[in-house]
């Protein structure tokens, strides 16, 4: 609303827009004084390889999977007018041994009895948390093995006690000078895959755990296993070869998941995990490797799955560890390699891992949700500030971490690196102003900026309540302020035009009685009080008493 021809209020709007301005000149200044670094700051301590595989390291475990069964298989009697016909047929000793190899079942047939063994078999892989509280995943070729590799891995340590025996039976019943040491492995080997056929599995029990790292200060690295159980699972390559664990646990640092699809060839990733001609001690089995390679092609398997080849060298024990890409951020599983099917030794370079996809299909099933908690925040800030040379920095970082997930070997480690570096005057660490770092400044100015926010509401809710504030403008009218009331003749005359005063006759009028008036109506504002009027001089215009006869001033007469 206009008045005066200025706006009411106008001189507020730009108070606000002032207000503003040097609330976010305030917030922008501290957010850079906060993250800007220094000018002195040298590169990075770590390599860009090296920070991934660290972030990661922590979130990497090794997976245990341990069957024990009861195993069946049944005792092998020689069938001896076999062995005769066929000994005439060749001549030989050598010639026995050869046809045995090629069918055994020919010259062995089962005996009346069988022999019931325990068994047990331990599947060792990777694998990664992706939630803070226990959800690991990994391969189902780990977690929940075919029927038949199963039998193959149970009946391993029993059958070489069996076959021991049926070799002994075999010698005992040709005679000890017919075969040869080298006749006789032969001749084992066929009874041994009479054995693999023909074994029954029973009362099969299956434990899971993972296998963590445990670093006592002045004591060596170790190992403890956490059960777990499993969630869900998919089956063996080629199928959905992917499995959920779950442990009891809080605080767990993780791996993220990415998005395989924006992977292409050559791209390079990272694979992390526990292979297991790697592990040359018990310390070093806490530590997991780094494949590094680069996305080779997409292949489709013939169920229709798709799968990511590269040339990342990996082998038995990585199964089920994380591949991550140059983010550190898991885009795939590793599963599975190429093996020469003439020799059975496995392809240098040719491997393949699942994509995250698969991995969100799981969880999915599983109702997990992969998050980030608070100690995987803490271990990244702290690597990070390490990188940068802020060891005063990151020093509180990395024993927050040690106390969340104590006794990890790895956060140790650059718990001790990071004291050492302080020790040795290299901390680079920004001082700010005063000794003060550049992050309570910026705290600081977040502070303020809010508490002028605040009045400022509180002015203009003030406005809306009770009506806008008066405010001095140039140029609008003097107002008058009265004086207190006092003396009637002393009271300063109002600054306006007066009418010219009219002589009074001399002595005056008699006073006429008026007749009394009503009592004033309500909202009438109240009767002035009465004053005696000063009468004035018809020369000078001077005041004078009333029942005076000349004036003060001139003298006239009246």
């Amino acid at each position: 609303m206009a008045k005066n021809g200025l706006l009411v209020g106008s001189a507020s709007r730009a108070g606000l827009k002032v207000i503003a301005t040097l609330s976010a000149a305030v917030i922008t200044c501290g957010s850079a004084l906060a993250l800007a670094p220094p000018a002195f700051a040298e590169g990075s301590v770590l390599s860009p390889e090296t920070l991934i595989t660290l972030k990661a390291t922590p979130a990497v475990q090794i997976v245990l999977a341990e069957f024990s069964a009861k195993v069946t298989i049944p005792s092998w009697d020689i069938d001896k007018p076999a062995w005769t016909a066929e000994a005439t047929d060749t001549g030989s000793v050598q010639g026995v041994v050869n046809a045995v190899a090629a069918n055994p079942s020919k010259f062995f047939v089962p005996a009346a009895t069988s022999r019931t063994k325990n068994a047990s078999a331990t599947f060792q892989g990777s694998g990664f948390f992706v939630t803070p509280d226990g959800y690991l995943v990994t391969n189902a070729h780990l977690a929940a093995p075919s029927e038949a590799e199963l039998k193959v891995e149970l009946a391993k340590g029993v059958l070489k006690q069996i076959q021991n025996a049926d070799i002994s039976s075999i010698v005992n019943n040709a005679g000890t000078d017919v075969f040869t040491a080298a006749q006789l492995k032969v001749l084992a080997k066929a009874v041994a895959s009479l054995d693999e056929k023909s074994m029954k599995v029973s009362d099969v029990v299956k434990k899971f755990s993972v296998a963590v790292g445990v670093g006592i200060p002045g004591l060596s690295t170790g190992a403890k296993t956490i059960p777990a159980d499993l969630t869900v699972a998919g089956e063996p390559a080629p199928g959905k070869d992917v499995a959920i664990l779950k442990v009891e646990a809080s605080n767990l640092i993780t791996v993220p998941l990415g998005d395989d699809t924006a992977l292409n060839v050559a791209d390079k990733v990272y694979v992390v995990g526990y292979p297991g001609a790697a592990e040359i001690s018990q310390t070093s089995m806490t530590t997991p490797a780094l494949a590094s390679g680069a996305v080779s092609a997409r292949k489709t398997l013939d169920n229709g799955l798709s799968v990511i080849q590269t040339d990342a060298a990996t082998t038995h024990g990585n199964s089920g560890g994380p591949v991550l890409d140059a983010n550190g951020k898991v885009v795939g599983i590793a599963t599975f390699g190429s093996v020469d099917p003439t020799t059975g030794s496995e392809f240098a370079g040719i491997n393949f891992f699942y994509p995250v996809s698969l991995i969100k299909e799981f969880l999915t099933r599983a109702n997990v949700t992969p998050a980030e908690g608070v100690t995987t925040q803490k271990w990244s800030q702290a690597l990070t500030a390490y990188d940068k040379n802020y060891y005063s920095e990151a020093l509180p970082l990395f024993q927050s971490v040690n106390e969340l997930v104590p006794g990890a070997p790895i956060v140790q480690e650059y718990l001790k690196k990071t004291q050492t570096a302080i020790a040795e005057g290299r901390d680079q660490t920004p001082k700010g102003i005063f000794g003060l770092p550049m992050w309570l400044f910026a705290l600081i100015g977040v502070v303020l900026a809010g508490v002028i926010v605040a009045i400022v509401l509180l002015v203009m809710r003030g406005r809306k309540s009770g009506g806008q504030p008066a405010v001095a403008t140039a140029g609008a009218p003097s107002v008058y302020t009265p004086a207190p009331m006092g003396d009637p003749v002393a009271m300063a005359a109002p600054p306006v035009a007066m009418a010219a005063p009219v002589a009074m006759p001399n002595p005056p009028p008699p006073a006429v009685a008026t007749p009394a008036l009503p009592p004033d109506p309500p909202h009438v504002a109240p009767a002035t009080p009465a004053v005696s009027i000063a009468r004035f001089c018809a020369e000078c215009g001077a005041a004078h008493e009333a029942d005076a006869h000349f004036c003060p001033e001139c003298g006239h007469k009246f």
